[in-house]
C-alpha cells in the first residue's frame, strides 16, 4: 500500500458580526472594500508553519512534505516543523519537484 497524503489548507481570514441594517445610515466605503463589525482573525490550518501536504508513509510514519517552486524558499516555521517532524520519528522535508519526494 502506498503514501496516504493529504493538502493542508492554510491561510488567515476574518470573523466577524452580521449586522442587520433597518434604517439607512451613512458610511465611507471604497470600490472593492468588505465591511465586517467586531471583526477578529480566524486562522485555518494545522499550525503555523505546518507543510503543505501531511499524512501517513506506507509504514505508518508521520510524514509532513513542504512543497516548493524551484525558487521558492522556506520560512524559519516552516524548517522548524520538518526539524520536529524528524526529531520525533516522522518523515519531514522539502520537494521543490518530485524528484526531491523520497522517502
Amino acid at each position: 500500500m502506498g503514501h496516504r497524503l493529504f493538502r493542508n489548507n492554510s491561510g488567515v481570514g476574518w470573523a466577524g458580526q452580521q449586522v442587520r441594517v433597518a434604517r439607512s445610515r451613512m458610511v465611507m466605503v471604497h470600490p472593492g472594500d468588505v465591511v465586517i463589525r467586531s471583526a477578529r482573525p480566524l486562522h485555518a490550518g494545522l499550525a503555523e508553519g505546518s507543510s503543505d501536504l501531511i499524512g501517513l508513509s506506507s509504514s505508518g510514519r508521520f510524514l509532513a512534505v513542504e512543497v516548493k517552486s524551484l525558487k521558492g524558499r522556506t520560512t524559519d516555521r516552516q524548517e522548524s516543523f520538518i526539524d520536529m517532524v524528524n526529531r520525533l520519528g516522522g518523515i519531514g522535508m522539502i520537494a521543490k519537484s518530485v524528484e526531491d519526494f523520497h522517502v
